[in-house]
């Protein structure tokens, strides 16, 4: 993806607004950007806006309402437990439609 260095400082200033109870939507950081105006399908765009931060070195977690920056270890491990369940559940999903497949 192209370099989008004013978009991705703009969702991260936004972002630094959020807590991880009270984190920032990706709807709302496709506004704050005017990302949603200029581009069709806005949330996809900020999503990976987002994973260039995280590869620039910037602790963004998420949650099924949006986005923060992690503060706390209790916040790392929170949310990299999360992470790993997904993970688990993903691989167990794929076990499960390969055998339904007859892999």
């Amino acid at each position: 993806m192209k370099n989008y260095k004013i978009e991705k400082e703009k969702i991260l200033t936004h972002i630094n607004k959020g807590t991880s109870k009270n984190p920032v939507s990706a709807q709302s950081l496709a506004r704050v950007t005017d990302i949603s105006s200029k581009w069709d399908l806005s949330q996809p765009k900020v999503r990976a806006l987002i994973l260039e931060l995280l590869e620039d070195g910037h602790p963004i977690a998420s949650n099924g309402k949006g986005y923060f920056i992690l503060s706390s270890v209790d916040e790392y491990t929170t949310y990299r437990d999360s992470l790993i369940s997904r993970i688990k559940g993903i691989q167990n999903r794929i076990e499960l439609i390969e055998a339904a497949f007859g892999k």
